[in-house]
């Protein structure tokens, strides 16, 4: 029988877990403590939107939507990364949630819950104490709030989710036949194609055998064999994936860079993980002097704790050492892949991020926590109730900070005001605010924030087309032309510049052009809706109908709830002759917008078409109405006179009758 089957206990004591006992009823109360935390502290974020990638994993992302996308998905080289268990999951969301995020935020709160759960399940597994308040601690912490609130993080809960169940089954095993170690291959499968930074798992598995026996045989490294191969050979795709089509490196770090970076990286996380305030959504990028010797105190300090770890986990009769050097390595191995070796997108902005430590922080609050069961077991009644005391104190405050940091995550343009006190020289923080606040017309914020995006980073072509796109409501057609221009001479492939620049060159009566660039857009980014809006209206000015229209209905297939496309589609169907698909396409805008006076309007024309006085009157005064209490005054004057005229209508024939 392998080793690992033999089951591991602490070093300090064979006693069961003291902090929640195998009953069936306290595992119940266990799990509902657990569910009710979770949800309170992270119900400010549960209706929060879209963030930064998630318009490349979801909004944006034309597997997602394609009927076909789940063999593109795992059978072609269109994904960015190559993670289908994740993309299966937004695959399958889509067809639930669609553009509505709180579908996707419940999800990730459940795979949370699944996490700590795990967790809680994996350390009594382990004979660790504390296992219930470890997984208690685990779920309230706010630095995993990234992770949570953030919905393309969704790969990162996944693939935690899979690494414990293969870690738990691993354990099970009896043999290197047994099916408990296939098992537990195939969710480390599962887990990789989630996200690939769950490479450790094969280390992590020495670690126990190590912390358990004290030595790695032969027969431990033969079993490990088939772990470590899925590693290599799956992040070797991992990162042909994520480089095949990159054309800039992310970062440019010399390896004494990159190495003493790595020791700075471990403290970081560290000091985060025991003391989580002062967290940020994107932290200061770093600058690295290699030739500074305070830069390689990190790296020095790390090989010493470890180095003074080791030596005294020899000691005879001393379990704590060992115990601690465990937590210790498991913690550094957890964090190897972002150590900056190896190199991710995100590192463009920060080397350092929240979510990177979601899997070190489990060797952090499990050691915390047997330490604390530790010394319950050992004192006296009274100083029991008032280090009870304290550990749910510990709680609560972690989890107030979780609730304060959640209600960041309500909407982008608070997470990143939030994030620029933090961080004011982020650029990519200063662009997407500027794209946000443009969005909801807020244009000379809008137009300071992409100002100082290209203050802080004039080669961002990102930051050119934000403020092309803020000077474009502001009205300086000419000015957001320029840097749309400039925005395509730095990234000849940014398709939102493209289509910004169609938008605008169509209104300047360019037909050619503006047709174009948003041709080049569509093609670049088929998914892009905005694109085929602008084009619709192009065409629909030039009076080619039926292209617009085709146009319409694809934005409104990439964009569920786009209520103007409704809206305009309803138009051209009634002006091509087909009044009850007009009519069904103004339902549709009412229904997704009940305070939108222009689908009251369109409602009563297509009904007074089709002869329904009543429904026609009905929804005129509804729009007048709406028109009225909006400022909407030409529209307003222009339902008043249709009331009046169409009421006369439709006294004529009474008289006339009469």
């Amino acid at each position: 029988m392998s080793q690992l089957a033999q089951p591991i206990r602490s070093r300090e004591s064979s006693k069961p877990d003291c902090s929640l006992e195998n009953s069936p009823l306290r595992i119940l109360a266990g799990l509902s403590l657990l569910i009710a935390v979770v949800f309170l502290i992270y119900w400010p974020a549960i209706h929060g939107g879209f963030l930064l990638d998630d318009d490349l994993l979801l909004t944006d992302n034309a597997l997602v939507k394609a009927p076909n996308g789940l063999y593109r998905i795992w059978l072609t080289r269109e994904p960015v990364d190559y993670w289908p268990v994740t993309n299966t999951s937004f695959w399958l969301q889509w067809r639930l949630w669609q553009m509505s995020p709180t579908g996707y935020h419940v999800v990730n709160l459940l795979l949370h819950l699944a996490n700590c759960s795990l967790i809680w399940l994996l350390l009594k597994r382990l004979a660790i104490p504390g296992a219930f308040l470890a997984a208690l601690l685990f779920a309230a912490h706010p630095v995993n709030v990234q992770s949570i609130a953030w919905i393309a993080q969704q790969k990162t809960l996944l693939a935690v989710f899979f690494f414990l169940i293969s870690i738990l089954w691993f354990l099970k095993a009896h043999g290197s036949t047994n099916r408990w170690v296939w098992l537990s291959l195939l969710a480390f499968v599962l887990a990789m194609l989630s996200k690939g930074s769950v490479a450790i798992l094969p280390l992590v598995l020495l670690l126990i055998v190590w912390w358990q026996t004290g030595q790695i045989t032969r027969r431990d490294t033969l079993q490990l064999a088939p772990f470590f191969a899925v590693a290599i050979v799956l992040t070797i795709v991992n990162v042909w994936f994520q480089t095949h089509g990159s054309e800039t490196a992310i970062r440019t770090a010399t390896f004494a860079q990159r190495l003493a970076g790595a020791g700075a990286v471990i403290w970081f996380y560290l000091s985060k993980a025991l003391l989580p305030t002062d967290l940020s959504f994107v932290y200061p990028q770093w600058h690295i002097d290699a030739a500074s010797p305070l830069w390689w105190l990190p790296l020095a300090a790390a090989l010493i704790v470890t180095l003074l770890l080791w030596k005294r986990s020899h000691a005879p009769s001393r379990n704590w050492p060992r115990n601690l050097l465990f937590a210790w390595l498991l913690f550094c191995v957890a964090l190897l892949p972002v150590l900056g070796f190896v190199d991710v997108g995100y590192m463009r902005h920060s080397l350092v991020a929240d979510h990177y430590q979601y899997i070190a922080l489990i060797s952090v609050v499990a050691l915390i926590a047997a330490a604390g069961s530790y010394w319950h077991s050992k004192l006296p009644a009274p100083a029991k109730t008032y280090l009870t005391m304290c550990a749910a104190a510990v709680v609560a405050v972690l989890g107030l900070l979780t609730w304060q940091q959640s209600h960041l995550y309500a909407n982008s343009i608070t997470l990143y005001e939030a994030a620029l006190q933090k961080n004011p020289t982020s650029w990519l923080i200063q662009t997407n605010l500027s794209l946000d606040q443009a969005e909801i017309d807020r244009i000379d914020d809008a137009l300071r924030h992409a100002q100082e995006a290209l203050r802080l980073n004039p080669d961002y072509a990102q930051a050119h087309n934000a403020l092309g796109l803020a000077q474009t409501k502001h009205g300086e057609l000419e000015a957001a032309i320029q840097q749309y221009q400039l925005a395509l001479a730095l990234n000849p492939n940014l398709a939102e510049a493209h289509s910004n620049l169609g938008a605008v060159l169509a209104s300047q009566g360019q037909t050619a052009s503006a047709m174009d660039h948003l041709q080049h857009a569509i093609q670049l980014k088929p998914d892009l809706f905005q694109a085929h809006w602008y084009l619709a209206q192009t065409l629909a000015g030039q009076g080619q109908l039926e292209e617009s229209l085709n146009q319409l209905q694809i934005a409104a297939q990439l964009h569920p709830g786009f209520v103007e496309a409704e809206i305009n589609m309803a138009r051209i169907l009634n002006s091509l002759g087909h009044p009850q698909e007009s009519l069904a396409h103004y339902e549709n805008a009412r229904q997704l917008n009940p305070n939108l006076p222009e689908a009251y309007s369109g409602l009563a024309t297509v009904n007074a078409e089709l002869n329904r006085p009543t429904e026609a009157i009905a929804a005129a005064k509804t729009g007048l109405d709406l028109a009225r209490s909006t400022g909407q005054t030409q529209l307003a004057e222009e339902l008043d006179a249709w009331l009046t005229d169409y009421g006369k209508q439709q006294a004529a024939p009474a008289r006339n009758n009469h």
